[in-house]
């Protein structure tokens, strides 16, 4: 039976390889390590195997994650963990999520975005909040995220907001198996992405970096097509 660490290794190399195929180096590609169906001993393994960025759907599961990690971790290995929420985000648990995520990957309104930004600032920190807007890529109503059409709009309307700061983009992949489907769709996300810079380039707003697409059925796809960070939960934990 293969370890977890043992897992990892083989996401690596085939990020390498995606990454090649590509024309780019994995250096520049982000894994973060999705824990909803892993128990906390299972996640401090995969972190103590090199993994330093995790991400859950629900601010609780990752308050509980949260103490259970501190506590079975060594503080070095703690304190290099960067949070991220992958879920969506219900207006009622912004201000849990901005004092324990360091991004948000899934705002797609700018009444979550507002609330974000207020909860953030009530923390004294001064710290803006890393965030991603999520698209809904793959157009299917169970999905939530911002139109196509709709996505440079908010980025304009959130990006002036002082304590969150517009990273990215994010997007889920349809559940069609044809390989054909999910490539056209993380494609068009990243021309959506490349586009958007180049207006901000033009009109002296900040850049975007982070194209967080990919997950453990898609992620070679979605890095060959320029994902610069990827979601895996189940190649790294099975199940």
């Amino acid at each position: 039976m293969e370890t977890i660490q043992q897992r990892i290794v083989q996401c690596r190399r085939r990020v390498e390889e995606s990454a090649a195929r590509g024309g780019r180096s994995a250096s520049d590609i982000t894994i973060v390590c999705v824990t909803k169906q892993a128990e906390s001993a299972e996640v401090a393994a995969a972190i103590q195997a090199g993994i330093s960025d995790v991400g859950e759907n629900r601010v609780q599961e990752a308050e509980k994650k949260y103490r259970e990690l501190r506590s079975i971790l060594d503080p070095e290995d703690f304190q290099r963990i960067r949070w991220h929420l992958i879920g969506h985000l219900q207006s009622n648990k912004a201000a849990k999520a901005a004092r324990l995520f360091n991004m948000i990957q899934s705002v797609d309104s700018r009444d979550i975005a507002g609330r974000i930004n207020s909860s953030a600032a009530a923390t004294g920190e001064n710290t803006p909040r890393d965030v991603l807007v999520q698209v809904n890529i793959s157009g299917e109503e169970s999905k939530f995220g911002v139109s196509w059409n709709a996505v440079e709009p908010l980025i304009r309307e959130i990006m002036p907001l002082p304590f969150i700061r517009v990273r990215g983009l994010m997007g889920i992949g349809p559940l069609a198996e044809d390989p054909a489907a999910k490539r056209a769709c993380f494609r068009r996300l990243r021309e959506v992405f490349d586009r958007i810079n180049r207006d901000c380039f033009q009109d002296g707003m900040p850049l975007l970096s982070v194209l967080s697409m990919g997950m453990s059925d898609d992620y070679e796809i979605a890095v060959e097509e320029g994902a610069t960070m990827i979601r895996l939960g189940r190649v790294i934990f099975g199940g």
